[in-house]
């Protein structure tokens, strides 16, 4: 018989994609090293997407009880960080505990030095919810002038301008290692060194650390000027409105907001009890278009309270206990009652 080569693409193709480095340049970091550095090589001087999940969903029924440690983390890392300068966009998700994760996963992004800079990085992601490390990490050597969309979850960065004063979509949840004015005056803090966003979504988690209050007079914490922003989304996962979130909403200012979503993340759940509080302090703005009302948030007190005073208001959306979805279609000649 004559030798015969078996190809899962026919061999134009394979020429197509081999003289394609852009085909190349997803880096999906894993236990396979050999591949990836492959990868690199064919990217050639592609910009770069790194992406990291654990468990890795590509092999969830494999090993669908499979957790990563610091260790394997870091050399996972160790073949994608001598090209950081390259780094397009860096998503790395942990799903499931294991001490030091951030250590290992970022220690080489914390170097201070040209070679740790990211000047082509875009998009950057990082989520791990169960991190229980207080360290506060500066990434980049503070340069990253192309980043205009972040998404963090479980852990502390420093804010600095340099790095994310171009973002234009934040995905924040509070780290949770402080709580109370300590915790509004820190994401104060990077919404003022932000201020350019256009799209937020913020949420404390469950799991914040809760000190014993202070019994001194509240802090003067400044206000929140967000000239560009359009969509504002304000997660709840916890039993009632985090005070802390009450307070923050009460600080935003923001003119242009088309489009405002109350989420509330655990359905079948009764009213807020603090919905009430929330209505007097936060200023809506007279620009607002379309809300979304979810679950706990919704209250036929709220409901009236938007569809009279907000004139502009074109779109009311309720979901509901039952998870009945509702669309209100309103206008300045007719509002509907609900």
């Amino acid at each position: 018989m004559l030798p015969i080569n078996v190809s899962h693409v026919c061999s134009l193709w394979r020429e197509l994609a081999l003289r394609t480095p852009a085909l190349w340049r997803r880096i999906w970091l894993g236990s396979r090293y050999h591949m990836w550095r492959e990868r690199i090589y064919r990217a050639r001087s592609c910009s770069l997407d790194i992406v990291l999940w654990s468990p890795d969903p590509a092999q969830r029924s494999l090993h669908s009880t499979s957790t990563v440690n610091f260790f394997q983390v870091q050399s996972y890392m160790h073949i994608v960080s001598p090209y950081v300068r390259r780094w397009r966009s860096l998503d790395i998700r942990l799903r499931t505990y294991s001490p030091y994760l951030w250590n290992g996963a970022l220690s080489e992004c914390c170097s201070w030095s040209g070679q740790t800079q990211a000047p082509l990085l875009e998009e950057l992601t990082l989520i791990y919810r169960q991190n229980d490390d207080t360290k506060e990490f500066c990434l980049f050597s503070g340069h990253a002038p192309r980043l205009h969309s972040a998404t963090i979850d479980g852990i502390r960065l420093t804010w600095l301008p340099s790095l994310f004063q171009n973002l234009t979509f934040l995905d924040y949840t509070h780290h949770g290692f402080n709580s109370g004015y300590q915790a509004i005056q820190e994401i104060v803090t990077l919404l003022q060194v932000s201020s350019r966003l256009v799209h937020l979504r913020l949420m404390f988690p469950d799991k914040m650390f809760r000190g014993r209050r202070s019994s001194r007079s509240s802090p003067v914490i400044p206000q929140v000027h967000l000239p560009f922003l359009r969509t504002l989304h304000l997660r709840v996962e916890t039993k009632d409105i985090p005070y802390e979130f009450i307070f923050l909403a009460s600080l935003l200012i923001t003119p242009v907001l088309t489009s405002l979503s109350l989420i509330d993340t655990t359905p079948q759940r009764s009213p807020f009890s603090n919905v009430r509080t929330f209505i007097s302090l936060y200023i809506f703005p007279p620009s607002l278009q379309s809300v979304s009302i979810h679950y706990g948030w919704y209250t036929k007190e709220l409901v009236t309270w938007l569809t009279q005073k907000l004139p502009s208001l074109k779109r009311l959306t309720l979901k509901r206990r039952d998870d009945y979805v509702q669309e209100l279609e309103l206008n300045q000649n007719r509002r509907r009652r609900v």
